[in-house]
């Protein structure tokens, strides 16, 4: 892991209500969720970076990762350990109501979710990280 610890995102979750499935979880597994989460946020656009630079966190003058971007790194951890995905996400992406025995749905094409798209799984991740993002709909790619 580039930007956070393991131990570090235990302290987080030691003072988080409803980090039930993180506590549940092997080491391993916390590991892997870490790791994931962090690959995901380097497909991102950030301000201030440059595609084929390193470590996006931390630049500048910047001493250390901000803790707004652990935060986030934690949080997506804990949706993807909750096994939240983001092609539910998108394939629910304007639905804002619909109805079992009636077939019907009710579509709202004004509604923005723009982690989704960033395949992010987390609205909480989403929050702490979109103020260092270049665009919040766009992502970069890396080789």
């Amino acid at each position: 892991m580039k930007y956070v610890t393991l131990e570090s995102a235990e302290i987080y979750f030691n003072t988080r209500i409803g980090s039930d499935p993180w506590d549940n979880t092997s080491d391993r597994v916390r590991e892997k969720a870490l790791n994931h989460a962090e690959r995901i946020f380097e497909r991102l656009s950030y301000k201030d970076v440059e595609v084929t630079a390193g470590d996006i966190f931390p630049r500048g003058t910047q001493t250390e990762v901000p803790a707004r971007v652990k935060e986030a790194i934690y949080e997506e951890a804990l949706s993807l350990i909750q096994g939240n995905k983001t092609e539910t996400e998108l394939s629910d992406l304007h639905v804002t109501s619909s109805s079992l025995a009636g077939f019907q749905t009710s579509v709202n094409e004004k509604t923005d979710r723009p982690w989704v798209t960033a395949q992010i799984t987390s609205p909480d991740a989403w929050m702490l990280i979109a103020p260092y993002l270049l665009d919040t709909r766009s992502f970069r790619t890396v080789a």
